[in-house]
C-alpha cells in the first residue's frame, strides 16, 4: 500500500511528516492521513514526493495494482538499476538541511542546475576572499 511506502520512505529519510507536508505545501494532518491510508495523494503530490524521497514513480506505487506502461518519472534510478530499494537516506543532516534536500528534489531539473551554478560561485567569492585576507 501506497500509505505504507511513503512512512517507510519518509522514515528512511530522517524527515518529518511537516517537513513532507511543508514541501507539498499542505497541512501536517493531511500528509498524516496519506501514511495512515486515510486518503490517497492525487497524482501532483504524488509526483512530488517521488522527487522528495528521490525514487521513481512506480518505485512510489510498487505495492499498487497498476495498469501497465506507468509513465516513470523517476530521476536517477536508472542509473543505479541494482542498488537496493529505497536505500536513499539523509543521515546526520540538520533540520534545516533536510528542508534544503525535501525542497531541492522537488526543483526541476533546470532550476537545481541553477542553484547548484549560484551556490558554486558564491562559494568561489568566499575562498577569493579568504585568499586575499591572507595575502594581507
Amino acid at each position: 500500500m501506497i500509505s505504507i511506502t511513503l512512512k517507510r520512505l519518509r522514515q528512511n529519510n530522517s524527515f518529518t511528516q511537516q517537513q513532507v507536508a511543508d514541501a507539498l505545501n499542505i497541512d501536517r494532518s493531511t500528509y498524516a492521513y496519506y501514511e495512515s491510508g486515510k486518503t490517497t495523494p492525487d497524482i501532483n503530490a504524488l509526483i512530488k514526493l517521488a522527487r522528495i524521497f528521490n525514487v521513481s514513480f512506480n518505485d512510489l506505487l510498487e505495492d499498487e495494482n497498476l495498469p501497465q506502461g506507468v509513465a516513470d518519472t523517476g530521476r536517477l534510478d536508472y542509473r543505479y538499476q541494482n542498488r537496493a530499494r529505497f536505500s536513499n537516506t539523509v543521515y546526520e543532516l540538520t533540520k534545516a538541511e533536510k528542508q534544503m534536500v525535501i525542497y531541492y528534489r522537488i526543483m526541476s531539473p533546470e532550476r537545481q542546475k541553477e542553484l547548484l551554478d549560484d551556490m558554486a560561485e558564491e562559494i568561489d567569492e568566499l575562498e577569493q576572499q579568504r585568499k586575499n585576507k591572507e595575502q594581507e
